[in-house]
């Protein structure tokens, strides 16, 4: 089972994860507004649930980015976790296309 089918299997019948929320190893995924278009991302620390930066299109570059917010810090796993979270949804992305 994996770390993400635990934690859910484990808060089931809570409304303390919001549908769709993906799980990096120290980070969340959340769901955010959706544009018309395009989506977006809360990145949460999994401890505190306070806010590290979001995920959304850049048009410039033709794909999603990270937005880090100000005076946070990042260890390889968070920044690999946020790289292939990125990764995915942009393919994901261009292949609905």
């Amino acid at each position: 089972m994996t770390e993400q089918e635990i934690a859910r299997e484990l808060l089931k019948g809570f409304d303390i994860v919001p549908e769709g929320t993906e799980f990096g190893k120290h980070i969340e995924f959340e769901p955010g507004l959706d544009k018309p278009k395009t989506k977006t991302w809360k990145v949460l620390s999994k401890y505190d649930s306070s806010m590290l930066g979001w995920i959304g299109w850049f048009s410039r570059w033709r794909k999603y980015s990270f937005f880090p917010s100000n005076s946070t810090v990042f260890e390889e796993d968070c920044l690999r976790d946020i790289a292939m979270f990125v990764q995915h949804k942009t393919q994901e992305h261009k292949l609905k296309k």
